[in-house]
């Protein structure tokens, strides 16, 4: 796919884009990544315009380098020591190796097919330090009956995960993987952190658990949003049976 061909991303110029509820849901994802970025050398791939890395990574980390497949902003004038874009293929990673503390994959991978979505993994981990840390967002399936409804909603998804799929894709690369559900009403997701250190997973895990505790009214709300939905689905798949499960399971939330 070439540049020229690819718009399926957000445009934070737009009036349409300040409006859009999907816009929350991108705030609320850099806010949860901002947490683990403070002083670190981060890598934001996939970054779309920029917009988030700008707004949320840069005014708090050491330094930053993002990249997406289609070029950044024209406005955002941020080609500096502490900050620069590039226009990068996700499969192809071409930077210094070991060289950042963390990487970010914000709803990204579901955007490649699987095998590219490996090699995407495995080149993030390339490019991380000795104890660097991958942490990554994309939307939670529930059910592998549910993947072709979600690719029917959005034709820039290749592929899209349940929580073991994810769970497979990212230990093909990394020795430990922590996956989290975060019911946002707008698009419940994965949030998933990975290293090959165990207690360097403990601060994200402490951060993530508490942003859940702080969030927790919200994202019960969302559950039974999600549950709704899962359910109305599941019956127009003819799974009778998981469709009433998470209708019932809606109203005990």
């Amino acid at each position: 796919m070439s540049n020229k061909d690819y718009v399926g991303r957000l445009d934070p110029v737009s009036e349409t884009w300040k409006r859009d509820p999907w816009t929350k849901l991108l705030i609320e994802r850099y806010q949860l990544s901002r947490k683990f970025c403070e002083g670190k050398k981060v890598l934001d791939t996939c970054c779309g315009t920029g917009w988030g890395t700008v707004s949320y990574i840069v005014p708090i980390a050491d330094c930053v380098t993002g990249f997406d497949l289609a070029a950044p902003m024209p406005q955002l004038k941020y080609n500096t020591e502490k900050c620069k874009f590039l226009t990068m293929d996700a499969t192809k990673i071409e930077l210094e190796q070991k060289n950042y503390d963390i990487a970010l994959a914000l709803d990204s991978i579901e955007h490649l097919k699987r095998e590219d979505g490996l090699k995407y993994i495995n080149g993030m981990k390339q490019h991380l330090k000795k104890n660097g840390v991958l942490f990554g967002t994309t939307p939670l399936v529930e059910r592998d009956s549910l993947i072709p409804v979600f690719l029917k909603w959005n034709k820039y998804h290749l592929y899209m995960y349940t929580e073991l799929k994810l769970y497979e894709s990212l230990k093909n690369s990394f020795e430990f993987v922590k996956i989290y559900r975060i019911y946002n009403e707008v698009c419940p997701y994965f949030a998933f952190a990975c290293c090959d250190s165990q207690p360097q997973l403990k601060e994200f895990d402490d951060k993530i658990n508490h942003f859940l505790v702080e969030n927790k009214h919200r994202f019960e709300k969302g559950k039974i949003t999600a549950y709704r939905l899962w359910s109305k689905y599941l019956l127009r798949r003819v799974d009778l049976i998981e469709s009433l499960k998470y209708l019932l399971l809606s109203f005990r939330q």
